[in-house]
């Protein structure tokens, strides 16, 4: 019945949020692959750096910004990207000090140690039960560098999975060495100990700062404050006509281009066409900026009759669309988190608030969290499959500093890309991997792989997983209704064995209908929607 429900509430989702954004999209797209050494030289202060907790809290801005305009012709990226000094030098920007949201806490599973991959260093979050804290450590056993990850959680602490090394989450201590003598002490140098991390929980997120956290494992206390988000500017989902839809996804290709991906409104008609868009609505997009790019990040709008989008870009991985329109005003947040070269996590964020929700906001909060991954899965899977072979062919032919070279904007509606290209070279010391050549990157991905929705995401959701689980019993269930059916049309006679046989037709047609769902939930479409 909960099955049945879903997949009803599953095309009133769709149908209802195709209508309400302001390009016809649920969740703005984004989408692994190894590299070779001296890809974190660019990197600043790798430790020991103690920066602001967020972006709005960095370093004053610098007095001059670029004021890029739309001259005629179009924009013109090498007089944006390769932007003049203005006589004073950029401030160099350190990726390592400011905070990453790494899972929604909704999706995060509480009884077991996880791994992730921040600014290309190994980590391992898990949550202390008994403090009721979440916890992050360099995912590498002091003792023989076997992953922590792999491990358990034992009364707070974390255990390696080799040896039974425990240990506890708040300064790295070790508390355990089954190996060790009795009533020896156990050794507590700094070899001894994990290399912990500040991590905490705001706003359902968990987040983490890539910097050791060399206070606490002396004994000090973490810095404490909110991470780079400003709540002022999204829309409290508790209020009775807001509803909110979280979801993440891991994507095989940069961060840039991730960000870049977000940030290009046009994109979503052309692109997401069938599925959840039209190219009718393909039109030319305005765009202005309200405070051009500087350090902090930048702000632009676009409207027209009948709506107004306001666009934010926040420092280093912040943005969000916030669209108003006549009955009810949308934000889509988004948060790039740079996990390597050539590979990172979006972690979207939907509210919707009505000016008059009446039933159709308890009929969204009623929908399962998974169905809402399904169609955000759906949505990357369109951008996946090319925006890979874009990343790699960028980092092909000379990485993002050859841009002005190789990218040509002859439209206004690329201005928010060319301000955010703009952030990267003169404020963000060129990305978060410096100023080194990206190698390694232009080997392509499966299209299967890019299509894998179980290791970009299922296998780290607790709701898609228990989904699963949920399809899993209930096709056994319905097994056995097929069997019961043929064996009952086959001895029964009347009535009784045409009932019987309108079971097992009935229990084969719902199994079928679970397996679609479930294979629409593990894999993407080979062809998508827009080439149907």
């Amino acid at each position: 019945m909960r099955l049945c429900l879903a997949v009803v509430l599953s095309c009133i989702l769709c149908a209802r949020l195709r209508a309400l954004q302001p390009h016809g999209r649920l969740f703005p797209s984004p989408s692994p692959s190894k590299t070779g050494g001296g890809l974190l030289k660019g990197m600043r202060h790798r430790y020991g750096v103690s920066g602001p907790l967020d972006a709005s809290a960095s370093a004053s801005v610098a007095s001059s910004v670029v004021d890029v305009g739309v001259p005629t012709g179009g924009i013109q990226l090498h007089e944006v990207v390769d932007v003049p000094d203005s006589g004073r030098a950029a401030p160099s920007f350190d990726w390592m000090a400011h905070w990453y949201p790494i899972a929604p806490v909704s999706c995060t599973d509480k009884e077991r140690p996880f791994s992730f991959t921040l600014l290309n260093q190994p980590l391992v979050i898990w949550w202390d039960e008994p403090k009721q804290e979440w916890r992050c450590a360099l995912d590498r056993c002091p003792h023989r560098m076997a992953p922590l990850s792999e491990g358990r959680i034992v009364e707070g602490n974390v255990e390696c999975p080799y040896h039974g090394w425990r240990f506890e989450g708040s300064t790295g201590g070790c508390t355990a060495i089954p190996q060790a003598q009795p009533d020896t002490p156990l050794p507590i140098g700094t070899r001894a100990c994990a290399t912990i991390f500040p991590c905490q929980e705001q706003q359902g997120l968990v987040w983490v700062r890539p910097t050791p956290d060399t206070q606490q494992q002396h004994g000090g206390g973490a810095e404490a404050g909110w991470p780079a988000m400003l709540t002022s500017e999204t829309v409290d989902s508790e209020q009775p006509n807001a509803v909110t839809f979280d979801s993440f996804r891991d994507v095989p290709y940069d961060y840039a281009t991730l960000f870049e991906n977000l940030i290009d409104q046009s994109h979503v008609p052309i692109t997401h066409h069938g599925s959840a868009s039209s190219r009718k609505k393909a039109k030319h997009l305005p765009l202005r900026m309200t405070r051009p790019a500087s350090e902090r990040g930048f702000e632009g709008v676009y409207e027209d009759s009948e709506e107004r989008v306001e666009t934010v870009f926040r420092a280093p991985m912040y943005q969000h669309h916030n669209a108003t329109r006549k009955g009810y005003s949308l934000t889509a947040l988004h948060y790039c988190v740079p996990m390597e070269p050539g590979r990172a996590r979006i972690i979207g964020r939907i509210t919707v608030k009505f000016d008059n929700g009446g039933p159709v906001v308890g009929l969204l909060r009623r929908v399962p969290l998974w169905l809402v991954h399904l169609f955000a899965l759906r949505s990357l899977d369109d951008d996946n499959i090319f925006l890979h072979v874009q990343d790699r062919r960028i980092a092909a032919a000379g990485g993002p500093g050859k841009l002005p070279q190789n990218y040509y904007l002859p439209t206004a509606t690329d201005l928010y890309v060319a301000q955010f290209r703009t952030w990267v070279k003169k404020w963000g010391s060129n990305g978060p991997w410096g100023f080194e050549p990206l190698e390694g990157l232009t080997k392509l991905t499966p299209r299967s792989e890019l299509l894998n929705h179980v290791d970009s995401h299922i296998i780290h959701c607790t709701q898609c997983l228990k989904a699963l689980k949920t399809m899993n019993s209930l096709k056994g269930y319905l097994r056995v209704g097929v069997l019961l059916g043929i064996i009952g049309a086959s001895r029964l006679a009347g009535k009784m064995a045409w009932y019987s046989g309108g079971g097992m037709v009935a229990c084969a047609m719902a199994m079928a209908a679970i397996s679609a769902i479930e294979n629409a939930l593990k894999y993407g479409p080979e062809i998508p929607m827009r080439n149907k």
